[in-house]
C-alpha cells in the first residue's frame, strides 16, 4: 500500500512503501527506523522550515492522509514546540494534543502514519529516526506519564 506525504507550502508529493512499525495505539504514535523515513523527515523539515538548530527535541508529524483536516492544529503544535524553552517535554505533550485533536477514531484498524524524530545527541544537531528499542520503551513510558498527569 502506498502512502503519500504532502509537503505543505510546496507542490510535490513524496511516496514510500508502508513500513513495519511499533505503535502506541492510545496516542497513535508510531516509531520508524527505515531509510525512506529519514528522507521523509527531511521533506518534513523543509516544509515546516525547521532547522537543525531549532529548539526541538521531538517532532511528531502525521501523514497527509491522517492530518489533512488538521492543518491548523499541526501549525499550533509546531509553534508551541519551537517557542517553548523546554522542548523535550512540550513537543511531546503538544504532539499528543495534535494527534488527539484530529479525532482519528479508528486508530486500531487504521493507524495514522506518524514520524517521531529525536535530535541527535552527538553534538551534530541532526535529526534522525529513533531506532533504539530501549529508548522507545522509555518514550512510551514518558507518553503514559504525560497522559496521566493531564487527567
Amino acid at each position: 500500500m502506498k502512502i503519500f506525504f504532502l509537503a505543505l507550502g510546496s507542490c510535490f508529493l513524496v511516496s514510500w512503501q508502508e513500513p513495519q512499525y511499533v505503535t502506541d495505539y492510545k496516542t497513535g504514535v508510531g516509531y520508524y527506523n527505515r531509510k525512506e523515513y529519514y528522507n521523509a523527515i527531511q521533506v518534513l523539515m523543509k516544509s515546516y522550515k525547521l532547522r537543525n538548530s531549532d529548539l526541538v527535541a521531538y517532532y511528531i508529524a502525521a501523514s497527509y492522509s491522517g492530518l489533512q483536516k488538521c492543518d491548523s492544529v499541526v501549525k499550533y503544535a509546531k509553534l508551541s514546540v519551537l517557542l517553548n524553552k523546554d522542548p523535550a517535554a512540550v513537543s511531546l505533550k503538544e504532539s499528543i494534543k495534535m494527534i488527539n485533536s484530529c479525532n482519528l477514531t479508528n486508530i486500531n484498524s487504521n493507524p495514522p502514519t506518524v514520524i517521531v524524530v529525536q535530535r541527535g545527541a552527538s553534538g551534530g544537531g541532526t535529526f534522525k529516526p529513533i531506532d533504539d528499542k530501549e529508548k522507545l520503551l522509555k518514550d512510551k513510558q514518558r507518553i503514559k506519564n504525560i497522559k496521566s498527569s493531564r487527567q
